[in-house]
């Protein structure tokens, strides 16, 4: 007696019907896992506040130069308390910047030192802070301090270029004339030839 062959398993899909073919789901999301996102929102912020900086160092250049193409010597700018204001923000920018780059390379020097004392203390502060919303691995100053950089960093020469805007539509007419005209020629005493000096010695009388 020959028995029957068994019929092949049908398979289930997700709606319970068998007979179909199993659903296929496309991987067409941009980040392969969470990681890679987060990378991806870091290497952002890295790359922005770079630019920033970068921003920032040439507006202050852009308002200082501005200033001395437009009032033309140092004289003028003193006595424009528009131009003074102006190229006294955008100097307190570079300032800033420069002591806040110098400190928070510091800290983060200091940072470095902490994790490599002693790298089971430094793992177990992984441990507590991953999943969390914490300035781990920086800390809590840190991230105050870059913050407030960053701000004066941004406002301090937009401020600064404002100011030099007002100054500039707001100066007296004769004192824009004169910074775009150049200086006035003076005039040179017109040297004698020396044929008529020559001329004027010989007319004299001689001495006796």
């Amino acid at each position: 007696m020959t028995l029957p062959s068994p019929s092949p398993p049908q398979t289930p899909i997700a709606g319970g019907q068998p007979g179909a073919l199993p659903e296929l789901h496309p991987a067409t999301g941009l980040y392969g896992d969470p990681r890679e996102a987060l990378k991806s929102i870091h290497d952002g912020y890295s790359y922005w506040t770079g630019k920033l900086t970068e921003s920032s160092f040439a507006l202050s250049l852009a308002v200082i130069g501005a200033n001395w193409a437009v009032f033309g010597s140092a004289d003028k700018v003193l006595n424009n308390i528009g131009a003074k204001i102006s190229i006294g923000l955008v100097i307190l920018s570079l300032v800033i910047g420069l002591i806040g780059n110098w400190y928070l390379g510091g800290q983060l020097r200091k940072r470095i030192a902490y994790a490599e004392q002693d790298a089971t203390r430094w793992r177990k502060e992984f441990t507590e802070n991953a999943g969390k919303s914490t300035p781990w691995p920086s800390t809590q100053r840190i991230d105050s301090l870059a913050a407030r950089f960053r701000f004066l960093k941004t406002f301090l020469p937009v401020i600064g270029g404002m100011v030099f805007l007002i100054a500039f539509f707001t100066q007296p007419k004769a004192q824009k004339d004169e910074s775009h005209s150049g200086p006035s020629a003076s005039p040179t005493p017109a040297l004698s030839s020396p044929s008529a000096t020559a001329s004027t010695l010989r007319a004299q009388p001689s001495p006796r």
